[in-house]
């Protein structure tokens, strides 16, 4: 499986929180800010990008960014012990 970073920053309401709730639709996710989650999936990044984008504005920004081991951060124990078992080598 693949992990992906996806951020964002929409301008509407409506857009962030149903953002918010199709990438938690992936199933294993971990939001590591207000606007970031990391997700795992089998999808390709462009398929991730296409589905999350399609609620977005022109004056939004988002992204969706491929992501593996080796990694350093602080934050919340659950989500450090998801990303050291779902972030791949």
């Amino acid at each position: 499986m693949a992990c992906y970073l996806v951020a964002y920053n929409a301008a509407v309401e409506n857009a962030r929180f149903s953002i918010s709730n199709d990438i938690k639709a992936y199933g294993s996710w971990a939001k590591i800010g207000d606007s970031a989650y990391i997700i795992s999936t089998d999808a390709e990044v462009t398929e991730v990008y296409d589905n999350l984008s399609k609620n977005l504005d022109a004056d939004d920004n988002f992204y969706v960014i491929s992501v593996s081991k080796p990694c350093w951060g602080q934050g919340p124990g659950a989500v450090n012990q998801w990303l050291s078992d779902n972030l791949p080598n």
